[in-house]
Parts: structure tokens; C-alpha cells; sequence
């Protein structure tokens, strides 16, 4: 990425894990931005915690993922994301649209959140790895999200497409939502396999949208590329 962009991604290095850095990222890639990212997690550590000491000038962040673009840094991926997706043209044309597909982000990353927790409801931070007792505690609560939580979240998708009747979540034109939800579904169908193809049959409108997102040149090139980033695998990230 150019070393003069205006946008830096801060967010933790996990080699090449995508985390809830890639929402941020997928934005960059369509839009054809460049971007950096830092990779010094030591660096991220300092930056974050650092801004948040008592003492500290700047608004606060809780944790990353955080955009930075000209001295202003702001964190909360959804936030992070439309504050993005509004600089690179990625929001919908119309107010109302605009508010649905915020509708649309927030309730993905709820989607993606519970998730997580039900991966790690003992430990929040842990991210890979689990001591053999713990993925037996844990296994019924996985198995919980996917019989009630993870088809509630698919249907709602599918339903808003269907509503739209386009080939987009919200308006006429690709926006940050349709993105989001694609980072989300790779997240998805790489942390529960089975349960997700599974539910495929049901949900065509959703693996309609991840194919045409795939298949858009700049995410193509992308996921082609050494640069693509690849879900963690067992955290829904």
C-alpha cells in the first residue's frame, strides 16, 4: 500500500487471520484505496492503552480496530466502518437507505459477536486455542447458537434481500453493508462448516450476494492475492 495514504488501519496482527480488521479492509479493496495498516502490536498496544490513561489528550478508544485519517481516530468497527464507507463512496444514494443499511452493519456485528462469545464464553480475549476440558464446556453452547441464533441471523438477511428485491442488501448499488455481510459469511462458514451449508438451502439470496461480492474485481484480486486475510477458523472472526 502507498506509504502517503491518508487512512491507518490499526488493528492486531495475527499473521493471517482476518479478525474485525477485514471489515475495515474489504472497504479499501473495492474502493481501489490504498491504505496502511501497522503490524507492530507491541506499537498498537502502546497507541491504544495510550489514549486511554486519565491523563491523555484525544477522544478515547476502547480497543481496536481503529481508523486513523488525518490525526482523527476512531474506533467500533460498525462506526469505524460507515465513517469509511461515507469517504469512499460506499454509502447508500438515499437517507432512508442509509439507515437501513446501518440497521443492516449494526445487526451483523451482533451477529458476529455472539458468535465470538459462544466460541470463548469463558475467556472474551482468547482468540485460538482451547485446552481439550474447555472445548468440551463450550461445545453445547456452540450448539445452542447454531440451532436458535445462527438461522435467526441467516433468515433475517435473506429477508432483507428478498424485501430490496435487488441484488443488494439495501438500495441500487453495492454499499458497506453487502460488504459487511460478506466478511461476516466467510467468518461464518470458516468457524461452523457444517451447520452453515447446511443452512444454505434456505438462505439463496445471502450465497448469491457472497458470489457476486467475490467475484467484483478488486475483491477478486484480493482474495487471490498473498495480502488476503483468512478467518480465524473457530471465533467467527
Amino acid at each position: 500500500m502507498s506509504s502517503d495514504s491518508k487512512f491507518h488501519l490499526w488493528y492486531w496482527n495475527f499473521g493471517t487471520f482476518a479478525g474485525r480488521g477485514e471489515y475495515l479492509r474489504m472497504l479499501f479493496v473495492e474502493a481501489g484505496v490504498p491504505f496502511t495498516q501497522e503490524t507492530d502490536n507491541e506499537k498498537i498496544s502502546q497507541r491504544y492503552k495510550g489514549i486511554n490513561t486519565r491523563d491523555s489528550p484525544g477522544f478515547p478508544c476502547l480497543a481496536p480496530p481503529m481508523i486513523e485519517n488525518d490525526g482523527f481516530l476512531l474506533c467500533q468497527t460498525p462506526v469505524a466502518s460507515r465513517y469509511v464507507a461515507e469517504r469512499l463512496g460506499l454509502l447508500p444514494d438515499s437517507e432512508e437507505d442509509r439507515w437501513h443499511a446501518e440497521q443492516v452493519v449494526a445487526t451483523i456485528h451482533d451477529f458476529i459477536g455472539e458468535g465470538n462469545v459462544a466460541f470463548h464464553p469463558f475467556s472474551i480475549a482468547a482468540s485460538t486455542g482451547k485446552p481439550p476440558n474447555e472445548k468440551e464446556k463450550i461445545q453445547p453452547i456452540i450448539d445452542l447458537f447454531c440451532a436458535e441464533r445462527l438461522p435467526r441471523f441467516l433468515n433475517y438477511f435473506e429477508k432483507v434481500l428478498k424485501y430490496n428485491e435487488k441484488p443488494f442488501l439495501v438500495g441500487d448499488k453495492l454499499s458497506y453493508a453487502d460488504l459487511a455481510l460478506f466478511v461476516a459469511m466467510r467468518a461464518a462458514e470458516s468457524s461452523l462448516p457444517t451447520q452453515v451449508n447446511q443452512l444454505k438451502p434456505s438462505v439463496p439470496l445471502i450465497w448469491g450476494l457472497v458470489d457476486r461480492v467475490k467475484a467484483r474485481p478488486n475483491i477478486a484480486a484480493y482474495l487471490a492475492s498473498p495480502d488476503c486475510r483468512i478467518p480465524c477458523g473457530e471465533s467467527m472472526m
